[in-house]
């Protein structure tokens, strides 16, 4: 199928974009890389009458350090976040991330931004800034605000972004010297969908675990960041029996749905096999000295 016909719009200024949005509301949708929007259009299960092309808006695509944190603009591509010396250093899991995000044609076309803006509870983006307790920001008339990860995803595909408003930029702590991170998903292929992940960043002082930060996608409707779980380790020595504890929490803290890929009880017990990997692995690199 080819999508409904529409209208288009490239903006030169994030102004001039938010104008736009403003004056054709919820008939509108925002374009970057295209990679979710595009395959939907197709399809018709998305049929917007104004197309607004934000690519030639500047300054939308900077990586910068400001205040132990790590701000990220929308317009990034893939392969630049994973090709950023700063990032790599500084925000390593996130680098690490995009060797999962489907494949190489999607990760030269589709943006940091859009990825976390489009909710998908299976993606990488969505989950990593849910983990790292990360901050969105988003423009519109009004000017700016920021919100946290548990305030913007609301759902499957669900954000609380509003109709007339723009995701420019996304901030992100440094992570401390030293830590170990690992990205360790299930999937029926490689580079598909998951049907659970785990991401996660350990900082540790021997054997005991001193910094944690958790994200879980594939498994419930939007990432989790099961609190409740990181507090079993933190603070704690790192060992298999208290792995299972953070498993067993991480399994009874998730939602997750039956689809034609798996039922709800299997995903939730790859929720719990995808932690404990995913722990020991970032465990692991950590007594090595992590690569952060």
């Amino acid at each position: 199928m080819k999508p409904a016909p529409f209208e288009y719009f490239a903006p030169t200024s994030l102004d001039e974009a938010v104008t736009l949005l403003e004056a054709h509301g919820e008939d509108a949708k925002v374009i970057a890389g295209g990679q979710s929007l595009i395959p939907l259009m197709n399809m018709r299960l998305a049929t917007p009458k104004y197309l607004i092309d934000i690519n030639k808006i500047e300054g939308l695509d900077q990586i910068r350090e400001v205040d132990g944190h790590l701000e990220i603009g929308a317009l990034n591509r893939h392969y630049m976040i994973a090709s950023s010396p700063l990032i790599q250093k500084k925000c390593p899991l996130l680098a690490e991330a995009v060797n999962h995000v489907a494949h190489r044609q999607v990760r030269y076309r589709g943006t940091f931004g859009g990825s976390v803006a489009h909710a998908d509870p299976a993606a990488e983006f969505p989950t990593v800034v849910t983990a790292l307790d990360g901050e969105i920001k988003l423009v519109g008339p009004d000017g700016e605000r920021w919100t946290k990860p548990e305030e913007f995803f609301m759902g499957y595909l669900m954000t609380t972004i509003e109709p007339n408003e723009i995701l420019t930029e996304i901030r992100v702590p440094v992570t401390p010297a030293g830590s170990g991170f690992s990205v360790y998903e299930f999937a029926r292929k490689e580079n598909y969908f998951a049907i659970a992940g785990a991401v996660c960043v350990l900082s540790a002082e021997g054997d005991r675990v001193e910094q944690l930060a958790l994200g879980l996608l594939g498994v419930s409707p939007a990432p989790v960041k099961p609190r409740e779980a990181e507090e079993l380790l933190r603070g704690h020595v790192f060992s298999d029996k208290r792995v299972e504890e953070v498993a067993k929490s991480v399994m009874e803290s998730v939602e997750p749905d039956s689809d034609l890929h798996a039922s709800e009880a299997y995903r939730r017990e790859m929720a719990g096999v995808v932690t404990k990997r995913a722990l020991q692995a970032a465990f692991s690199m950590a007594i090595k000295g992590g690569q952060g």
